[in-house]
């Protein structure tokens, strides 16, 4: 993808997968959480890097933009997921500290819930709780833990988070909220 040119496939605000970056769902900004800890929010159609925040002090292994695309959503080994103004990078929020590293952040596409899943720090492969999380009050509204590690989520357009888990015998499919 070449930024500066303004030619970027359209992503529909999804992560790119094995990446930690975030396109905002507007498709006017790109979001990457870098393994330097540092947040950078850049200008899709120039390239302009248009906010910065390292508040993190180890690498932030996930991330999202709220469906206004006003704030970035990130996580990480750090245990705290944060959001961050995507204007000027200031650090305007976080949620509780949670027990593990965060693995993966979603916003739902109403904006109004993130989800979040955890990595156990000890090892990856073990499943961990997921939660989902009101946006505007921080509030834990679902926990739940998944019997096996969770292969892939996402939120329906109606607004209910799904998760997908596997064992050797078959692929299960879970509403978690």
């Amino acid at each position: 993808m070449e930024l500066a040119s303004g030619t970027t496939p359209s992503h529909g605000g999804r992560r790119w997968k094995g990446l930690p970056a975030a396109g905002s769902r507007d498709d006017s900004r790109i979001a990457s959480a870098d393994n330097d800890g540092v947040i950078r929010i850049y200008e899709i159609s120039t390239g302009k890097l248009l906010a910065h925040n390292d508040d993190f002090l180890t690498e932030p292994f996930a991330i999202d933009f709220t469906a206004d695309a006003r704030q970035v959503v990130a996580a990480g080994a750090d245990k705290f997921v944060v959001f961050i103004d995507a204007l000027n990078g200031k650090l305007e929020r976080r949620l509780e500290r949670l027990p593990d590293p965060v693995a993966y952040v979603e916003v739902s596409p109403d904006g109004k819930h993130v989800s979040v899943a955890l990595a156990k720090a000890e090892s990856q492969s073990l499943p961990a709780s997921v939660s989902a999380w009101d946006t505007l009050s921080g509030k834990k509204e679902a926990e739940w833990s998944p019997p096996t590690f969770p292969i892939g989520a996402a939120w329906t357009p109606d607004g209910h988070w799904l998760l997908a888990t596997s064992d050797v015998n078959a692929v299960h499919l879970w509403r978690v909220y």
